[in-house]
């Protein structure tokens, strides 16, 4: 305390309340705003009352990291590429084109091995595929 010079922890002070609400009205720039040399942004560009910043970043922010939405994948990427990512990423669901079984994509050398609907070179040698 500046008074007496005794402790202060958080539960021993009082929220001021009229400054409180003064300054979550300040306006504030995303934290992951960033302008280039020549002053132009590149990154968010969102700017509003700082009351609103924390659910901007954890709904809306295409600049914020994270993870990957499909089960077993720990990559972590921008919000705004999380659809890319999904798109390639070898956890997601696929299907055989020949026997049409549904396989998680890092499993498709695995599966092909096995796969009923593979062609293979008839064991007789005799140029015909197989089955």
């Amino acid at each position: 305390c500046p008074s007496d010079r005794g402790s202060l922890d958080e539960t021993s002070l009082a929220q001021n309340r009229p400054i409180q609400t003064i300054i979550n009205k300040l306006l504030v720039r995303c934290s992951n705003a960033s302008a280039n040399t020549a002053g132009e942004a590149d990154g968010c560009v969102w700017s509003n009352a700082l009351s609103e910043r924390a659910t901007h970043l954890r709904d809306e922010c295409s600049f914020v990291e994270v993870q990957c939405g499909l089960a077993g994948c720990d990559f972590k990427v921008r919000r705004a590429d999380v659809a890319e990512h999904e798109a390639i990423c070898e956890h997601r669901e696929v299907a055989c084109v020949r026997c049409q079984v549904r396989f998680i994509a890092r499993d498709l050398d695995k599966h092909q091995l096995a796969c009923k609907g593979v062609e293979i070179e008839c064991p007789r040698e005799c140029g015909k595929k197989v089955l």
